[in-house]
Formats: structure tokens, C-alpha cells, sequence
């Protein structure tokens, strides 16, 4: 990210020519850097060029702060980094579920051998 998040800079500092390092972060609202909706349209357009992607019109209009554009460009850079990221939190899921199911057998064999006979 951090290749990523100096060629944004320089692409703002190239737009918008008085952004210094130390005054945009990740979380900076494009509003405070004085962008209005005709410049995010061309801030997007050099995004474009500087990244080689596509932007799709209804992505440009969600971004409300510098870390929307990182987060727009990772995912078009990576356009399966969505669904990794769903995969991952589907092995998690049942990593949790095999887990669960040991717990209840392990509390099960307890109950029979107190001879409660109840199983879960």
C-alpha cells in the first residue's frame, strides 16, 4: 500500500497543488482539501490514468474521504480481493463451526460419564 498511497499523493499534490504530506491522511475528507464534485470527477480521471484502471461513476460518487480512493484502487487492482476476503471469513467460519461441535461432543461424553445421560 504504501507504493499505492505515495503515487495518490503525487497525483493530489499534482491536483491540488497545495497538499503537503503532513495535511492529507487516509481519513481526510475530500471536502477539507477543497475538492467539490467537478473535481473528483477529474481527480478521478488522473486516478485513472496514474493506475491504469477503470472507475466506474457509481465507485467516483461514493468517495468521501482519501482512504475511499485507496480502498476503490486496491479493489480494482485486485478485483478478486473482495471475494478473498469473504473466502477468508468463510474458513473462519467453519474453523468456529468444527470448534463448536467438538465442544459439544467433549460436554456430551461428560454428561454420560456422570451418568446424567443427557446428551446436547
Amino acid at each position: 500500500m504504501n507504493e499505492l498511497w505515495e503515487s495518490l499523493k503525487r497525483v493530489m499534490r499534482h491536483y491540488v497543488t497545495w497538499i503537503d504530506r503532513k495535511d492529507m491522511s487516509l481519513n481526510t475528507p475530500l471536502t477539507e482539501l477543497g475538492l467539490d464534485f467537478l473535481d473528483v470527477i477529474e481527480l478521478c480521471m488522473e486516478v485513472e490514468e496514474e493506475f491504469s484502471i477503470e472507475i466506474p461513476h457509481e465507485q467516483e460518487q461514493e468517495w468521501e474521504t482519501v482512504g475511499d480512493i485507496v480502498r476503490c484502487i486496491e479493489d480494482l487492482r485486485n478485483p478478486l480481493q473482495p471475494l478473498l476476503a469473504t473466502e477468508d471469513a468463510m474458513q473462519r467460519i467453519v474453523e468456529a463451526h468444527r470448534i463448536i461441535l467438538e465442544q459439544e461432543e467433549i460436554i456430551s461424553e461428560a454428561l454420560e460419564e456422570l451418568g446424567h445421560g443427557t446428551s446436547l
